[in-house]
């Protein structure tokens, strides 16, 4: 059966990387609890999950690292402590929807 959730949340010590498919679609800072409105990670696309010996996976685990490609280059997060779905009330406030005209900030 098809996995029908198509958000996912990631979350190293941080921040908090939520994604719609592969595309990081928000960014949240955990100390702060605000979204970051210009972070490297938004809109880059997630290629696999880096473990300790920098070997890439195709599923993530506590401890891998997110590893995304940017406009700029490659990105490699620092390693997940936790990983979930995030609530209907995130999927709404995502910068990604601010940039695609949808929502007012």
């Amino acid at each position: 059966m098809r996995e029908r959730r198509r958000h996912k949340m990631f979350v190293t010590k941080n921040s908090e990387y939520h994604f719609r498919d592969s595309e990081c679609v928000g960014v949240r800072d955990r100390r702060t609890g605000r979204w970051v409105w210009k972070h490297r990670a938004l809109r880059s696309m997630l290629t696999g999950y880096l473990d300790k010996d920098r070997r890439v996976w195709s599923q993530p685990g506590r401890g891998r690292r997110l590893h995304l490609i940017t406009p700029e280059g490659w990105l490699v997060t620092s390693p997940l402590t936790d990983m979930g779905r995030p609530s209907k009330g995130d999927i709404w406030s995502y910068v990604n929807l601010q940039c695609a005209g949808e929502i007012e900030r």
